[in-house]
Parts: C-alpha cells; structure tokens; sequence
C-alpha cells in the first residue's frame, strides 16, 4: 500500500533577481518603513522652508502688481498722446501726398520769368513792346521801335538766346508816322517757339 501525504507544505514566494539584486534578500520591512518615511518627512522638514519661499513669493507678487496697476493708470493716461501721434502721422502722410502734388505741378508749370528776363536785358532803348502772348510754347510779340536797325539787333539777340527754337521769324515790318508827333515808327511782330523756359 502506498501513503500519500496530502497536506499542503509551505514554501517560501521566490523573488525574482532584477538589475543584480536578489529580491529574495532584501528586508521588505525596512523598504516599508523608508518609504513611509519619506512620504512623511518632507511634510515636517521640507513644508515649513517651501511654507517661507511661498510666502516670499507672495510679497514680491503684490509689489509687481502695485507696479502693474501703476503702470496700467499711467497707460490709460499717455492713451490720448498716442491718439494724438497717430493723428499726427496722418496729418504728415495727407500733407506728403499734396506736397508730392505741388511738386508734380511746379515740374510740370512752365514759368516765363527767365524768358522775359532775357528779352528785358535785350531790349534796344529805342524799340518799345507792345504786347507779349505765351500760351504753352507759342510765343508772340509785337513792338515799335525808331529804327529798323534796332528792330534786326533785337530779333539776332532772341535768336541767339537758348529759349527759343530755329523757327523764330519776324512778320513784316510797316513804318508809320505818328500824326500827333510826326515821328516816323518802325512797327514788327515776332512769333516762335518756345524751347526751353529755363
């Protein structure tokens, strides 16, 4: 007859090794009670010192936001400079626009002043002019003079000038005495155009 013992045998839970250390070895009451400890310690040690720095913290919070809040109220008071520069801005930017306006026109206009210049300068003492026209470049002149050699004199030196070009040409000239005087006068007429105003 064969026995059989059928009670159980108790056998000691088998740990694993893990990175070279027997798990088997290692006193798990003593790993309990670091761990608790360190839960806990932090609470009575570290709190307090973290309790000061958060306090610290706190303080230098409120003066930012002292510093804040006047900054803020100074913004709010300077808003209306910035409304005013950006006003400002606007103001430069329309006067660029019709100054960039005036100078296209003053390049554009055409002046006569260095032409009259010319011809005042020119003028014989005895030759007078009656009637000056610009329009455009179409220049027209018409005067008297005492002598038809003052006549010539004046038409060479529009000739020579830079302002007008080759087609310079005088109209006939009449000569005419004056009833109230008796002073006989050369009368002429010069058309040309104009090639330059400057």
């Amino acid at each position: 007859m064969i026995k059989t013992n059928l009670s159980m045998t108790y056998k000691p839970l088998e740990l694993p090794t893990i990175m070279g250390v027997n798990l088997n070895e290692v006193n798990l009451k003593m790993v309990a009670i670091v761990v608790i400890a360190g839960l806990l310690l932090p609470s009575y040690t570290l709190t307090p010192i973290w309790d000061a720095e958060l306090v610290d913290i706190r303080e230098g919070m409120k003066g930012y936001q002292e510093e804040q809040k006047t900054l803020d109220a100074e913004i709010k008071t300077l808003k209306h400079v910035e409304e005013q520069i950006n006003d400002l801005k606007s103001q430069e930017d329309r006067l660029k626009e019709k100054l960039n306006v005036v100078r296209k026109i003053i390049k554009t206009r055409k002046t006569p002043i260095n032409i009259l210049m010319y011809i005042a300068k020119n003028i014989p003492d005895d030759l007078w002019l009656s009637s000056i026209e610009i329009e455009q470049n179409k220049f027209k002149l018409e005067g008297k003079s005492l002598s038809f050699t003052s006549v010539g004199k004046f038409v060479g030196a529009l000739r020579s000038s830079i302002f007008f070009n080759k087609d310079l040409r005088m109209s006939a000239t009449k000569a005419k005495e004056e009833k109230e005087t008796g002073v006989r006068l050369e009368t002429f007429g010069i058309t040309a155009t104009i090639g330059r105003f400057e």
